[in-house]
């Protein structure tokens, strides 16, 4: 029977080359998470081949920037079985190409038009600022540096809230917001309750294959 298989959303440090039994911890990790085998042995740079060869898959590698990695876990076309599909989002479309990958799909930065409204519709649930808010708004969409993401969490953690407020954060803003996700992602978390901030560490051990201590 054809098995699809999701495999989880795992970012891999950076691997030597020349280093063959780090390629089998990142094959037997790779290979673990997706297979869901905990107990995996995985002793020669054929595994992945061999337990996929026959399987359509679904691989998605976030977030890659080695080189020595891409070739370790999705070396050839034959290693999966017919239909599979292979994701992998990086910066760096040389890693791409020096794989032989020739269907690129390049993501662009929204406008700043585009921005706004996005911005807006987790601020406002509208298009567009209400009275009163179109510079505040503006200034705020700014902050997130034309990333969705922090478009998102900047806007749903302003939502409801009056116009005193949003003053009142401006400053805090301006100071420590500077377009990096990592630092919005630190403005959503902390406008969290203590409940809220608990569910959030665990879906994101979760997410990361972490053990939850709390």
């Amino acid at each position: 029977d054809m098995v699809f298989i999701s495999a989880s959303m795992k970012k891999y440090g950076k691997a030597n080359s020349d280093d063959y039994n780090m390629k089998l911890h990142l094959q037997k990790t790779f290979l673990s998470a997706l297979l869901d085998k905990k107990d995996l042995k995985v002793d020669h740079l054929g595994a992945v081949r061999d337990k996929l060869k026959y399987k359509k898959v679904l691989i998605v590698i976030d977030d890659l920037d080695d080189q020595v990695v891409l070739d370790t876990l999705v070396g050839q076309n034959e290693w999966f079985g017919s239909g599979s599909r292979i994701i992998v989002v990086t910066n760096d479309k040389h890693l791409l190409w020096s794989h032989a990958i020739d269907c690129i799909y390049e993501v662009d930065f929204p406008s700043e038009d585009l921005c706004l409204e996005i911005f807006c519709r987790y601020a406002f649930n509208q298009n567009s600022p209400p009275e009163g808010f179109e510079k505040l708004a503006v200034e705020v969409a700014g902050y997130a540096g034309s990333l969705p993401l922090g478009l998102n969490v900047l806007g749903s953690s302003l939502r409801g809230k009056d116009k005193d407020h949003w003053m009142a954060i401006m400053p805090r803003l301006h100071k420590y917001l500077d377009g990096k996700i990592e630092k919005v992602l630190r403005f959503g978390y902390d406008g969290l309750s203590s409940k809220d901030k608990t569910l959030f560490r665990h879906i994101a051990c979760l997410f990361n294959l972490e053990k939850v201590n709390d």
